[in-house]
């Protein structure tokens, strides 16, 4: 639980800075309009931190996905499979693919709702049970 929490505010952290980076560099290509300056060069840079940005929200999704399928022991797509993964550059790992992600997250919901109901059937016969007990008890009580 702890950790899903940190995983949830890690993400939301990576996404702030990369909305913020974004009005920064909005900001900075509009003024080098403005002044007929060096554009490409300003574009170019945003691309490369936005890159960075991006590339750091992918992994730490892949690596929390990864830790669930773990978790509930469901089979984490193959390198091999080039739909499920998406290529970083030389010096990075690969990351999932928005369909890879689609497919893990499935699959872990999926397994979270059977487990779900294995307890939710079981609770629901205990709580008949303890119903049927006090009415007995209250039966034999008067």
């Amino acid at each position: 639980m702890l950790q899903a929490i940190q995983d949830k505010h890690k993400l939301r952290r990576l996404q702030k800075e990369r909305r913020k980076i974004d009005r920064e560099w909005t900001e900075r290509v509009r003024a080098s309009d403005r002044e007929g300056g060096f554009t490409p060069t300003v574009r170019r840079e945003h691309a490369l931190i936005r890159e960075q940005i991006d590339y750091e929200i992918s992994r730490h999704i892949t690596e929390v996905l990864r830790n669930q399928a773990e978790y509930y022991f469901i089979p984490f797509p193959e390198y091999d499979d080039e739909t499920s993964w998406q290529d970083n550059g030389d010096q990075r790992m690969p990351t999932l693919s928005p369909k890879g992600v689609l497919e893990v997250r499935s699959a872990i919901r999926k397994e979270r709702k059977e487990a779900w109901e294995f307890w939710a059937g079981r609770l629901t016969t205990a709580t008949g049970l303890i119903g049927a007990l006090i009415g007995l008890v209250a039966v034999f009580k008067k």
